[in-house]
């Protein structure tokens, strides 16, 4: 059983701890068998992910998942899938507001451009070096 600490910073994480452990102890209890209550904390764990609604939620959501794989709660063949599912949603939310007064399209500003921190120097691409003299 991995370490289930219910003392994590992340609410989200938190309540996937506590829903990972309360079902492996129950489960335990009922059959006194740790394969099935790993297996039963396990989904339990998942369960307890919050739902893919709203930036916060998937963020948490991508926080659960990346500690599950961690801890060994989320599988690694399994973890492709569930961090595409909150990318898709992440991608599916409206768009932050625009900065009032910027007309759509609108160019930066010239001073808001970063300056090159060292000039450009010739890499293969450049045409001065693809020429023979």
């Amino acid at each position: 059983m991995p370490s289930a600490r219910s003392e994590h910073s992340n609410p989200a994480i938190r309540r996937c701890l506590e829903a990972y452990k309360c079902a492996y102890e129950a489960e335990f209890a009922k059959r006194q068998d740790r394969v099935r209550a790993e297996l039963a904390a396990e989904a339990a764990y998942r369960s307890a992910m919050p739902l893919l609604v709203g930036r916060a939620n998937i963020r948490n959501y991508i926080a659960c998942v990346g500690h599950g794989i961690l801890i060994g709660t989320v599988y690694p063949n399994h973890s492709g899938s569930l961090l595409y599912a909150a990318q898709v949603a992440l991608n599916g939310l409206p768009r932050k507001p625009r900065l009032p007064g910027r007309p759509r399209g609108a160019a930066e500003p010239a001073h808001a451009k970063s300056p090159r921190s060292r000039p450009e120097t010739p890499g293969p691409e450049t045409p001065e070096l693809l020429t023979t003299k």
